[in-house]
């Protein structure tokens, strides 16, 4: 059991409540506003990250710890079992290592990137980051009012998120349109 008392637990559960909440809102915000290609169309994706963390300076704030590794590849896979974490190279002979993977002319070596992320926040903005730099955009659905990922660069104006039973909005929102006209 809890030594905190029942409403310090209620005002605890409250606060994350709002904190999450809150962080959802700006997270959708950054969606809208970086990578919704329907506004402010005459600035690129930098520009607009940049007016973003101007009206929201705390968004900069997020930092997470990235480590690199190397492993050996075989065959086009990794093989994680052999790897070298590269964090404190006193740990390892990494020249060693290496002289080993080499001996063995199956083996080439790639060296990996990967993150220690230990928030929701950190895994949020890496995945915001990792969108922007691949270019990714959204757009809100004509239908439901949801913002979605556009997988190719056609033209959509509905997700394929189900909508009031079994069909979805892209099969309900082209039937209404193909009726209007």
């Amino acid at each position: 059991m809890s030594d905190k008392s029942i409403e310090e637990q209620i005002s605890y559960l409250l606060f994350l409540f709002h904190y999450y909440f809150d962080l959802r809102k700006v997270y959708s915000e950054a969606l809208e506003f970086c990578l919704n290609m329907q506004i402010l169309t005459e600035h690129t994706i930098s520009e607009r990250y940049i007016m973003f963390c101007n009206l929201h300076p705390h968004f900069i704030q997020h930092t997470f710890r990235s480590m690199y590794g190397l492993a050996p590849v075989a065959h086009g896979q990794f093989d994680t079992s052999k790897r070298i974490q590269l964090d404190d190279p006193g740990e390892v002979d990494v020249k060693k290592v290496l002289q080993n993977i080499h001996r063995n002319c199956d083996y080439s070596v790639s060296l990996w990137q990967f993150f220690a992320i230990q928030s929701l926040e950190e895994m949020l903005y890496l995945e915001f980051m990792e969108m922007m730099k691949r270019g990714i955009r959204v757009k809100r659905c004509a239908l439901c009012d949801r913002d979605y990922v556009l997988a190719d660069r056609r033209k959509r104006d509905y997700c394929d998120r189900p909508y009031k039973g079994k069909r979805t909005c892209k099969q309900i929102g082209a039937k209404q349109k193909f009726n209007l006209s």
